[in-house]
């Protein structure tokens, strides 16, 4: 999923953070990707963010925080893999979330080494291109901490209520990206609008918003440059095509 944005240098490249199978990139995106002087991620992938994120103050315990119904599957789910069920305490639903979603990944066989993002990252690294990030490491959870704790609670009972709908959610995304169809995806985007919608509008929309000056920058530069980032970011409402669009500046897929 590649797009142009005309008459400038800039190319946004949607991707899949993870996949089952290889992804590969087109021959298309490969020359483009060649071509580019600056890559732009949405933010440093070697880099971790802080592990206090998305942890409780101390005297605040999850088992508190969700139904007693809830807690009793995730601490089901969690023992599944082994964690320290002391460490379950101390996590705001949305980490829960992220630990086992990530878990139940690497079992169905997921993997982020399989990514778009994380192949043109590497790629870059290993070229020596110039990386270029839009955001600091720790600004997606800092959303997700600051998400409400209904949302968080809904988002935790997905992966641990419907794990094997999530797998094949992920899956969804990367049978999209392989079949080159960004509709594809509209299903997925209006599914996260209706369950956790300021969520959403946190984690995707306002991104896009406040990634949209630097994008223009990047556009109006004379430097070949490939933005990567998620493709649910380039579809639906408040989409980058949308935002770029505001600006006068048209995104054409091509590839």
């Amino acid at each position: 999923m590649l797009w142009h944005v005309t008459n400038t240098s800039l190319h946004i490249l949607g991707s899949i953070h993870l996949s089952g199978t290889p992804l590969l990139l087109s021959e298309k995106m490969a020359a483009t990707v060649e071509r580019a002087e600056v890559l732009a991620f949405e933010a440093n992938l070697d880099a971790a963010p802080d592990p206090l994120i998305g942890r409780y103050k101390r005297g605040t315990l999850l088992s508190t925080c969700i139904s007693a119904d809830l807690f009793r599957d995730t601490v089901n789910l969690w023992d599944q893999f082994r964690f320290d069920r002391n460490e379950l305490e101390g996590l705001q639903p949305w980490l829960a979330a992220t630990r086992l979603t990530n878990a139940l990944a690497q079992q169905h066989g997921l993997q982020y080494a399989e990514g778009i993002d994380r192949k043109i990252f590497s790629q870059g690294k290993h070229l020596r291109k110039k990386l270029f990030f839009l955001e600091s490491v720790n600004v997606f959870a800092q959303l997700m901490s600051q998400s409400p704790p209904i949302e968080q609670e809904r988002y935790l009972s997905l992966i641990v209520q419907e794990p094997e709908e999530e797998m094949q959610r992920i899956r969804q995304m990367a049978a999209a990206w392989k079949a080159q169809r960004p509709d594809y995806l509209i299903p997925i985007v209006s599914r996260e609008i209706s369950l956790i919608p300021r969520t959403f509008a946190a984690v995707v929309n306002a991104r896009n918003r406040n990634w949209l000056p630097q994008l223009l920058r990047l556009a109006r530069s004379r430097k070949n440059t490939v933005a990567v980032v998620g493709a649910l970011h380039m579809v639906g409402p408040g989409s980058l095509v949308d935002l770029l669009l505001e600006q006068d500046f048209a995104c054409v897929r091509y590839a």
